[in-house]
């Protein structure tokens, strides 16, 4: 999913003037805290580390479940098991990663609406917020967004 997501990107990037925004939208996060050498996979950035960080996260998914263990769970090693957030955790992580690669052209951001009453409703407002243009870009690059576009900290702690 990650390589797909990149490539979406790059075929899009000839087409977007210098300053785009350019808005992923992905799932929330959760605020559990992550084991310090699962945080510090997700602060790779490049793709292929943050592929490798996906296949380790599924070795240590099938271990815990090697021993009975059914996510959101911790593995015997100490990682967060979260099927649904991992990914989102991921995507994130490559949005930092666009970020650091394409800040002078783009201005990169991601947001992951926590659902609600009106899920849907409240993701178009989130995305509207962030591709206001009365927003300045330095003060939305780069960042998690969750509803109403507050921020949340990346990397989650």
């Amino acid at each position: 999913v990650l390589r797909r997501c990149d490539a979406v990107l790059s075929a899009f990037l000839p087409h977007l003037d210098v300053g785009a925004r350019a808005v992923a939208i992905g799932g929330p996060c959760s605020q559990v805290p992550l084991p310090s050498a699962q945080q510090a996979l997700l602060l790779h950035q490049t793709l292929e580390e943050l592929v490798s960080a996906g296949l380790a996260f599924n070795m240590e998914l099938a271990t815990a479940k090697g021993v009975g263990r059914q996510p959101p769970c911790f593995s015997p090693s100490g990682w967060w098991l979260d099927t649904e957030e991992f990914p989102m955790l991921l995507m994130n992580a490559l949005v930092s990663a666009w970020h650091q690669r394409y800040s002078s052209e783009l201005c990169v951001c991601a947001c992951g609406c926590v659902p609600g009453v009106r899920p849907d409703a409240d993701e178009a407002l989130t995305v509207t917020m962030l591709l206001d243009e009365a927003k300045q870009p330095s003060s939305i690059a780069g960042q998690l967004f969750t509803n109403f576009a507050a921020p949340m900290p990346w990397p989650p702690a």
